[in-house]
């Protein structure tokens, strides 16, 4: 009986540390098993993120192409030419701009200065042409040195103003659509 008691003991002890050890491997198993899931988690949330960031850049791309083609699709006019006769009440200038595109101009708006200090007078400041006006689209300034023209082209295409002098001088001219301001000297 001694033996058995000793056997029974014996074997109890034995299975008190081979249950600890499947404890303790268990316990181990699940924290190693944590760490996987952890890094399968920065893994996962580091691809997102590249994925963002990657889709991120591809958006800004896309914007800067789109800007990029909205700037080259607006018109811009540049001076042409330009026709100087003589009238019996001074001068007529008539000045052609080229637009960069065929795309549709839309409103415009030119400024005339007679900057010499003569005494000459702008008369009149007019589009040539098919336009669309208004009752303020011909502002000429009292002492007749300053006139603003506003109006809509139809269509695209070369527009034309016209220009009317009381006498020689030299004009400034400027307007919208990215113009480069120039001078015209009437005489």
């Amino acid at each position: 009986m001694n033996f058995t008691w000793e056997l029974c003991h014996g074997i109890s002890f034995w299975a008190i540390i081979i249950g600890t050890l499947f404890v303790i491997a268990g316990t181990a198993g699940t924290h190693v098993s944590s760490k996987k899931i952890k890094i399968k988690e920065k893994t996962v949330q580091a691809q997102e993120d590249a994925a963002h960031q990657a889709d991120s850049a591809k958006k800004e791309a896309k914007i800067i192409s789109l800007t990029k083609q909205i700037e080259e699709s607006k018109t811009k006019l540049s001076f042409h030419s330009k026709e100087i006769n003589k009238t019996d009440s001074g001068y007529t200038v008539k000045i052609l701009f080229e637009p960069s595109n065929l795309n549709p101009i839309g409103k415009l708006g030119f400024r005339a200065v007679i900057e010499d200090g003569s005494d000459t007078k702008i008369l009149k400041f007019w589009p040539l042409g098919a336009f669309t006006s208004g009752k303020d689209s011909m502002n000429i300034s009292d002492d007749g040195k300053t006139a603003q023209l506003v109006y809509g082209l139809l269509g695209g295409g070369s527009t034309k103003i016209e220009l009317q002098l009381s006498g020689s001088a030299r004009v400034l001219i400027s307007g919208s659509h990215e113009l480069k301001q120039f001078i015209i000297d009437v005489k």
